[in-house]
């Protein structure tokens, strides 16, 4: 799954995303998290420990997500990622089929749905739940925006005369 800028989905076109000052603006600490062990990339060099940040607006329609980081070698943390996080939905009882998430374990998509059904969405507060997330498992989710990728199909083809009569042609 690629991960890609989340914000044009939410500002107009054309916008660049916000200023991380407007971002973290009242934001709170959702949760941190200690790693024993940090690479900025697979097979990347080992950083040594790092600590995890979620901030996120706990108020507003278009709230926000932050990712920060702070390596044992930085004073300050480092902003890894954000995103928008929107406030409604259409409320769906899904069943999750399965779990992407990137390198870091901190974003991830889910493919859910039912009966067989599905539908694969980023999920801003992967990083709060994925330690809940079971595959088969059933979950309450608000899906507020959809992105498709769609490819045309061409139907295949049939004799019209063949499927209201077997006998006669169209020929």
């Amino acid at each position: 799954m690629a991960i890609g800028n989340y914000w044009e989905c939410v500002l107009p076109g054309g916008a660049d995303g916000p200023p991380l000052q407007q971002i973290v603006q009242g934001t709170a600490t959702l949760r941190r998290e200690h790693f024993p062990s940090w690479r900025l990339e697979p097979g990347g060099k080992d950083l040594g420990p790092a600590e995890f940040a979620c901030l996120g607006s706990p108020t507003g329609d278009l709230r926000a997500v932050a990712h920060l980081i702070k390596t044992s070698d930085d004073t300050n943390f480092y902003l890894h990622s954000a995103f928008p996080w929107l406030a409604s939905g259409a409320p769906a009882r899904l069943t999750i089929y399965a779990i992407f998430s990137d390198f870091f374990g901190l974003e991830g998509f889910i493919e859910a749905g039912f009966d067989g059904n599905s539908v694969t969405f980023f999920d801003p507060l992967f990083a709060l739940n994925k330690g809940t997330y079971r595959v088969g498992g059933e979950y309450d989710f608000k899906l507020a925006a959809v992105s498709m990728n769609a490819r045309r199909s061409t139907p295949p083809e049939f004799d019209l005369m063949m499927a209201v009569d077997p006998e006669a042609s169209d020929q």
